[in-house]
């Protein structure tokens, strides 16, 4: 019986002991995790601000495109909410709180960090998405804007011509007030575009809209030319 009470209170320490370096392995993993969690999300701020310039250059589908983006602000206030309460987890755990808790409190405290690593990682299993997402549609954004770009120009080019085209032509002729209404259409259409207003069901369609602009404007500016000239 001697020796049973000796070795009870040993294997209590060692049950202590062994208990207080889990919790500090948990603690340095939690540590390294929100960490980690904290980089992720400035790549995905740093993405998005990114993806906001592309979607700033004329044409592009600002509208459509940028209300997804605001699922973002909730992502952030989440992770704004998650770091203020992982501190308050973590400030308690100095390493004179591990050195100086009983059995009971270390236990809680292990099962309380395994909560935040598991919660932890789903967190950054959805940033990591998340992250991914912006991207590969920022890419195809920029895709989007260079082709744009390519009969944009042009466009608005010929569109110039057009407007001062038909101001030299005579107001007086019949045919001035027709054509001078289809090419104010035809500018709020190109003014939609250039402000990202036009609704399409796939944006790939956007170059397609401005060449089918640009190929009524030179139509407009073939009739145009036959007006008689203002003298």
């Amino acid at each position: 019986m001697l020796r049973r009470s000796r070795g009870r209170p040993a294997h209590a320490a060692d049950k202590l002991t062994a208990r207080r370096n889990e919790l500090a392995e948990l603690i340095r993993r939690a540590d390294r995790a929100h960490v980690t969690v904290g980089y992720r999300m400035d790549e995905l701020l740093e993405a998005r601000r990114l993806f906001e310039d592309v979607l700033d250059a004329p044409g592009m589908p600002r509208k459509a495109v940028r209300e997804p983006l605001n699922d973002l602000t909730a992502v952030q206030d989440h992770h704004h909410q998650a770091t203020a309460e992982y501190g308050q987890m973590r400030a308690p755990w100095d390493d004179a709180a591990l050195a100086g808790s009983d059995l009971d409190t270390l236990t809680a405290g292990v099962k309380q960090f395994k909560r935040y690593l598991k919660d932890n990682a789903s967190a950054l299993k959805s940033l990591e998405t998340l992250l991914r997402s912006l991207q590969e549609t920022r890419s195809t954004m920029e895709d989007l804007r260079s082709r744009i770009t390519l009969v944009r120009d042009r466009v608005l080019a010929s569109f110039t011509a057009a407007e001062q085209e038909l101001a030299w032509s005579n107001p007086m002729d019949p045919r001035h007030r027709p054509l001078a209404v289809r090419l104010h259409a035809l500018g709020d259409a190109l003014a939609a575009l250039e402000a990202g207003r036009t609704e399409l069901n796939r944006v790939r369609h956007i170059p397609d809209r401005y060449r089918d602009i640009d190929a009524k404007v030179m139509h407009l500016r073939d009739e145009i030319r036959v007006l008689r000239p203002w003298r």
